[in-house]
């Protein structure tokens, strides 16, 4: 009995010990960036996996930031816009949460559970597009992860994260290329952005040009599978739940203003090539309702750059670098011409087909 006892002892010592040796091994390296752990070179300085776990590492960020100006998007607002460096907001603490494929639900869910913890709120910037408005658009899981209201439930959580195969994982292989000081290919910096060149530079190595990025591009998003843009209604649904993000933000004298963003002409041919012209018209006269609309997604100098080997504006069809994302905040704060264009601009539209030859060939190759 004695020795069954003691083979016991020595066994729950055993497994505590590597249990809490694994505990302390995931905290120190955090291959999620979600500790906030002391950066040690070769060891854990460089994160890879910060798009693994994005939604939960950036609902900690931003309660940490706890910002003045913030940005709520989907990848484009995520990838486009690096606040820390806009002119107007050098005096404010700012945070892009912008989040890979979220829609106006998701980011309605969001602030429903955050806005009373985050005190310096003055603005929220909204940034929009047509995809979220799908009305197959699937609601990402990773939603319901956390309950701000009960700490020790988020405790379980984030237990729930690192008790991982995936988790341990990442973790082996953060420790691992940082020692051999492997690049990263993606980054979510303090402020919450997406770094551009990182998401431009993995691309480019996938596909070897920037004709290829967009063909590729193109041909995920209007193939005939489900989801695909042939299939797309907008989502009543969704406009109400913009709705009630709105009301949630006027009702804590928030400041806010909401934009339809910019999309290369080549996808603006492509929707309107499948004959979705209508429910662009459509969308933009919903969202015209809102005071602080401003509407981005025309043919324009925003939207018109040729497709070459070497530009300066977008990366894919729809995802563009901060040079855009900054002029887009330009226009808000000047109240420009952009403001409720509802309409689709055909005399820019037909001068850019004349011009460029190489999405007009891009355009015939997949339609």
């Amino acid at each position: 009995m004695n020795k069954l006892n003691s083979f016991f002892s020595i066994f729950f010592i055993f497994f505590f010990l590597i249990f809490f040796s694994y505990i302390f091994v995931v905290i120190l390296i955090d291959p999620y960036d979600i500790f906030h752990q002391t950066k040690f070179e070769k060891i854990n300085n460089k994160k890879y996996f910060h798009l693994e776990r994005e939604y939960v590492h950036k609902e900690i960020n931003l309660l940490r930031n706890n910002p003045n100006i913030l940005l709520l998007g989907s990848s484009s607002s995520l990838i486009g816009f690096e606040l820390h460096n806009y002119k107007n907001f050098k005096n404010k603490k700012v945070y892009n949460f912008g989040l890979s494929g979220v829609g106006p639900y998701e980011m309605n869910l969001y602030m429903s559970e955050l806005i009373h913890n985050l005190d310096n709120l003055e603005k929220v910037i909204i940034g929009l597009d047509f995809f979220m408005f799908h009305n197959e658009r699937v609601i990402r899981p990773q939603f319901y992860e956390f309950d701000y209201t009960n700490k020790f439930m988020n405790v379980f959580k984030l237990g729930r994260i690192i008790l991982t195969k995936s988790c341990a994982k990442d973790t082996f292989l953060t420790l691992y290329n940082n020692m051999s000081d492997k690049a990263v290919s993606n980054e979510i910096t303090f402020y919450g952005n997406l770094k551009s060149d990182l998401v431009y530079n993995s691309l480019l190595s996938k596909y070897g040009s920037n004709e290829e990025i967009f063909i590729n591009f193109l041909k995920s998003d209007f193939n005939a599978s489900k989801n695909s843009l042939q299939n797309y209604n907008i989502s009543d649904k969704e406009l109400q739940n913009l709705d009630k993000l709105i009301k949630l933000l006027e009702e804590n004298n928030i400041r806010y203003d909401l934009f339809l963003a910019p999309v290369h002409n080549i996808y603006l041919e492509s929707l309107m090539k499948i004959g979705k012209r209508d429910e662009i018209i459509f969308l933009k006269e919903k969202l015209a309702n809102f005071d602080k609309f401003h509407d981005f997604m025309n043919y324009s100098i925003l939207t018109d750059e040729i497709i070459s080997d070497s530009m300066n504006l977008y990366i894919d069809p729809v995802h563009f670098y901060p040079i855009v994302g900054n002029e887009i905040l330009d226009n808000i704060f000047k109240k420009s011409s952009f403001k409720r264009k509802q309409d689709l601009d055909l005399e820019k539209r037909y001068l850019w087909l004349e011009n460029d030859s190489v999405s007009s060939k891009i355009i015939n190759k997949i339609f």
